[in-house]
């Protein structure tokens, strides 16, 4: 059963998501939309700077992007645009 799905976009394009991270009861995974060796450079290297944005308009750090996907156990990356 999913409880909830928040969706994390670059805070300067709402239109370009990052990824979707699912929380349900079995665990959380994440949804790779944006290949994440891209973001994890951006992020790793704008700690402290605003770099997206959940979809419930919370702005997010480079560092808080980083422990979502360090510390989220499951991922999938089967939704990578292409052109990454």
């Amino acid at each position: 059963m999913i409880y909830m799905l928040y969706e994390i976009y670059w805070v300067d394009n709402e239109d370009e998501l990052i990824f979707v991270v699912e929380e349900h009861n079995e665990g959380n995974k994440i949804h790779w939309v944006t290949h994440p060796f891209l973001v994890g450079q951006l992020v790793s290297k704008n700690p402290d700077e605003i770099v997206a944005k959940a979809s419930s308009g919370k702005p997010l750090t480079g560092r808080q992007v980083l422990n979502m996907f360090i510390n989220v156990p499951h991922h999938t990356f089967d939704s990578i645009a292409p052109n990454y």
